[in-house]
């Protein structure tokens, strides 16, 4: 391990005689004997240290309580009043451990068994275990966290984010600039809160500047929200109260982004090309564009000519890792040398870090070249890090869980009963329940999405999920396990109206699943995934209708015959109650929306497909009639508790009931304005007896109504005698 920068708190563990030395250039230690670095956080005045064994060492300041070690356990490394520890000491509260980040004066640990467990300063909330003013000494569980697999963590000044396994985003703490993305009328939050508005969307990983956080799709999708007073969340403007709602990036939808790094007020994204962009603010160079000016979009470091594998940002200074050449670039502040260039003063373009083994450090350079070697970057508010030789991170918490290729074949193969049968049963259990799984486990290599952006092209296989579920419905207790998780868990997560737009994928993949084709899963799943659709906002729907016209003609097929179904057993089984009548409203306006969809591309589905033959039997034809036009008389054409009337779908209707409905049309022309006042006097005057109740109530008693009503008018205007016995039955 070599570190170099500010160890005026004995940050870098490296037991320097002078310890408020500046450490100009990175400079070997030896701080964890017997034991492989493999992950290293920093914040303002400390550091900790993951080593391959899943524990933590410290080192650094303890006047704002950061690092945890007072309590580890072993008083005898030093004097507990000391105000700094130079000497990185174990942490004994802690094992397992498989990640860790810092914020400013505060620490999180995630565990191999999904646990956070956090220490440090508490002043806003950012330990996340409720109120804690004065701070912890002794790493805590985050029991808001408990039950959620916690893979990755992050933290900013003031304020820490969390990544589950199903890909939800948490946060907590300050959100004075809207850091947590949580929107507006939240100050700070004192437990972990869900990032409700990127719900659904197949987050991979989370980072955080000072006052700013960032979240990546697998998709390459880039979400940003906090601090933008200097362009640091790449949008192309400043603003200085802040962004409270995560929004999208749309600068590096197409750079395909690997990776990103925030610091005090500066980010640096990575892209799969090797290329590297920055943004934000500019003051000390931090940027690499051999200026101090802030910049507000995304911007290529064009002095960086090689591919790059690896970008970290200080709080103002920023590396880049060149692996072909074996250069490590530094650029910015350097009052501390953290840039590790030789020299304090500020550098505004990439420069060489003086490694062991370059040139410019030939007198040090021990045998064979340091740069063949392979490096992992890290860096701290003003301290940087690098560890040598192979990878050895520990594992346990894995990410974003998904269906591919090997977990198929597990699912499928795997022993009745057996351990690993249990284990993969959790698996689908966790994976149905999150809408980020299901879109992950199908994301599509095509780059259309990208390209065009969601609203235009979805950015799943459609053919693939189909393909998928073909096989997992071989086996019953798969079925089984999905259809409990869809149940409990997805479909009540899918009811916000205006979702996240990679979250709406999620509505092309579900009905190429089978158990959403079957009846007896029409109330609990099919019904409520229906309504979902219907009650997306106006911008959602306009999105999902442009992809279903972008859908194979078999695909979309699917969709309208999953509507159908629902309509038919409706139908067939009487509509009885309000509820009824609602849900059905909610699957015809879908089907409309799909007939819409199939109207735009020519219909690759025949006009005839949307067809409801039941129609004609089961519903009498002359109360559907009198109901459209009654309701159109009243002006209530758009009442949201009208009944279900099958005239205003007319896509719905075939021949035959279209003739039948025209034919009640004509007898009621010459008697309309009579008849209809007549109707609406004798509603109005059995409804004022119900004023008093409840709106379910009052709607349900319209229909009740209506039967004695109807018939006695139907009687009263001698309509034909057929017609009279057709709505009586």
């Amino acid at each position: 391990m070599y570190c170099w920068g500010d160890n005026a708190s004995g940050q870098l563990g490296l037991q320097l005689p002078d310890p408020d030395k500046v450490v100009p250039v990175p400079t070997e230690s030896a701080c964890v004997p017997g034991s492989t670095v493999a992950h290293i956080a920093a914040g303002q005045r400390h550091s900790v240290f993951l080593t391959a064994g899943g524990a933590v060492l410290s080192c650094g300041g303890t006047a704002e309580d950061s690092w945890g070690g007072r309590y580890t356990g072993a008083p005898s490394l030093w004097d507990i009043k000391a105000e700094r520890i130079t000497f990185p000491a174990p942490i004994e509260a802690l094992s397992g451990v498989v990640g860790l980040a810092s914020g400013q004066n505060h620490c999180l640990a995630v565990c191999g068994s999904g646990q956070v467990y956090s220490w440090g300063q508490g002043s806003e909330g950012q330990l996340g275990i409720g109120g804690c003013k004065k701070g912890l000494l002794k790493p805590r569980i985050i029991q808001a966290l408990g039950g959620i697999q916690i893979c990755q963590v992050a933290c900013g000044n003031y304020h820490s984010l969390a990544l589950s396994r199903d890909g939800a985003v948490y946060s907590w703490g300050k959100n004075s600039v809207g850091q947590l993305g949580l929107g507006k009328g939240v100050p700070f939050k004192l437990i972990p809160s869900q990032v409700v508005s990127i719900s659904g969307a197949p987050v991979t990983r989370v980072c955080a500047g000072a006052e700013h956080s960032f979240a990546i799709s697998l998709s390459g999708a880039v979400y940003a929200w906090g601090a933008n007073n200097a362009g640091q969340l790449g949008i192309n403007r400043v603003d200085e109260t802040g962004r409270f709602n995560p929004c999208p990036v749309a600068a590096l939808k197409l750079l395909g982004v690997s990776s990103v790094s925030c610091g005090d007020a500066h980010t640096a994204v990575l892209a799969k090309d090797g290329s590297v962009y920055t943004f934000g603010d500019g003051t000390y160079g931090q940027l690499g564009h051999n200026s101090t000016a802030r910049e507000l979009r995304p911007r290529k470091v064009e002095a960086i000519r090689e591919r790059a594998s690896q970008v970290q940002c200080g709080s103002n200074h920023t590396l880049v890792y060149l692996p072909s050449s074996g250069l490590l670039l530094g650029f910015g502040r350097s009052t501390e040398g953290q840039t590790g260039t030789g020299s304090t003063a500020n550098q505004l373009q990439p420069s060489p870090v003086l490694l062991p083994g370059s040139s410019e450090r030939a007198d040090t350079a021990e045998e064979g070249d340091f740069n063949s070697r392979q490096i992992t970057v890290f860096t701290g508010h003003n301290a940087s890090f690098i560890l040598t030789g192979p990878s050895k991170h520990p594992t346990g918490a894995g990410g974003l869980l998904k269906i591919d290729t090997q977990t198929l074949q597990k699912w499928l193969t795997v022993e009745f009963g057996s351990k690993q049968w249990k284990e993969a049963k959790s698996e689908i259990g966790e994976i149905c329940s999150s809408a980020s799984c299901l879109i992950a486990s199908f994301l599509s290599d095509s780059t259309e999405a990208l390209d065009g952006g969601r609203a235009h092209y979805f950015g799943v296989d459609v053919e693939a999920a189909r393909d998928v579920f073909r096989q997992l419905q071989k086996k019953h207790w798969i079925i089984t396990q999905m259809t409990t998780s869809f149940k409990d868990k997805l479909i009540p997560s899918l009811q916000s109206p205006a979702p996240n737009v990679e979250a709406l994928e999620v509505f092309l993949i579900l009905p190429e699943i089978s158990v959403f084709h079957e009846e007896k899963n029409i109330p609990d799943l099919i019904l409520p995934l229906s309504s979902a659709i219907a009650n997306l906002s106006d911008a959602s729907s306009k999105i999902l209708r442009t992809w279903w016209t972008m859908l194979p003609v078999s695909h979309m097929n699917k969709i309208l015959q999953m509507f159908r179904r629902v309509i038919s057993c409706k139908l067939k089984g009487l509509i009885k109650s309000m509820r009824d009548h609602l849900l059905l409203k909610d699957v015809l306006q879908n089907m409309k929306l799909l007939f819409k969809a199939n109207k735009q591309v020519k219909f690759l589905l025949p006009v005839s497909a949307f067809y409801m033959d039941e129609v004609v039997p089961f519903v009498p034809i002359v109360v559907d009639m009198l109901s459209w036009r009654f309701y159109q008389q009243e002006d209530l054409s758009t009442d949201v508790h009208s009944p279900v009337i099958l005239c205003r779908f007319p896509f719905a209707l075939n021949l035959l009931a279209k003739v039948q409905m025209l034919h009640v049309d004509a007898q009621l022309r010459n008697v309309r304005p009579r008849f209809f006042t007549l109707l609406s006097m004798s509603c109005n005057s059995h409804l004022d007896r119900c004023k008093d109740q409840s709106n379910r109530i009052y709607c349900e008693v319209t229909f009740d109504v209506s039967f004695t009503v109807f018939k006695s008018i139907l009687n009263q205007y001698k309509f034909s005698s057929s017609l009279v016995v057709a709505w009586t039955h």
